[in-house]
């Protein structure tokens, strides 16, 4: 994914997200390439061992971006409902 790309998801998902409020707060973008990297990879396993939080909050983080993502394709995706719009 491009560097503008992420940046445009950044700044769709920025008002969705907020800073994670344990000792180390993760901040949005991180959060996002963080969450990015879970679907690249398809592994929550090994993604904490090279950017440092917890396989906890990777979770958390991954299931956050998730919602959130899903509440934007419902949002923008529009499925035909008639053959006339196929």
């Amino acid at each position: 994914m491009s560097g503008p790309s992420q940046h445009e998801l950044l700044d769709e998902f920025s008002p969705l997200l907020r800073s994670t409020k344990q000792g180390n707060p993760i901040p949005p973008h991180t959060q996002l390439l963080i969450a990015l990297r879970v679907y690249a990879s398809g592994s929550f396993q090994h993604i904490g061992d090279t950017s440092g939080p917890t396989q906890a909050s990777i979770s958390r983080i991954f299931t956050r971006i998730t919602n959130i993502m899903n509440t934007k394709a419902a949002e923008e995706i529009n499925m035909p409902s008639t053959p006339q719009q196929l």
